[in-house]
């Protein structure tokens, strides 16, 4: 049977589960897991200043029939301009920062599709599922460049792809 994955956002001092992404998320000035209009506006972005980090974990609801793993990422890859977004993975789970980013620290437009990013490229059978279902956490930060003007931008599409048996 082919395996289910969905792509869940933690948010809190202890990163907590805030269930799978509906629609997407808000590189925003709050840790959230929304994804709006209204949010946008609630928690924006300034020149010069880095959004909370948004921390993205896949997790298998339901089971391959041998392993599933080696996550990928990338986009088309540009961005906002006068924006940077930048991507990192880690297996620990730490508070989301509005800071520079030590785990966000990879530039996200050298992940394109004939140089894929590494997500996390371990496997899991669906003994080690069962035990913990969740891969590692992609973490993503934009910062909004001092020459930016304020205003509403535009969406940016990240693709991931995993492999099972």
């Amino acid at each position: 049977m082919a395996a289910t994955v969905t792509i869940n956002v933690f948010t809190g001092a202890v990163p907590t589960d805030q269930g799978a992404l509906v629609g997407g998320i808000d590189l925003c000035s709050a840790d959230n897991a929304l994804y709006s209009a209204a949010n946008r506006i609630a928690n924006p972005l300034f020149p010069d200043s880095y959004s909370y980090e948004k921390w993205l974990a896949p997790e298998v609801t339901v089971d391959p029939d041998n392993w599933i793993g080696l996550f990928k990422v990338w986009g088309d890859g540009a961005v906002e301009a006068d924006t940077t977004l930048r991507y990192g993975t880690t297996a620990t789970g730490a508070q989301p920062v509005n800071s520079a980013s030590v785990i966000a620290a990879i530039d996200f437009t050298l992940a394109v599709v004939l140089s894929k990013g590494w997500w996390d490229n371990s496997t899991k059978t669906p003994a080690q599922i069962a035990i913990d279902p969740y891969f590692d956490f992609l973490v993503l930060q934009l910062y909004v460049h001092a020459t930016k003007t304020a205003g509403d931008w535009g969406p940016e599409t990240i693709y991931y792809e995993y492999q099972e048996l």
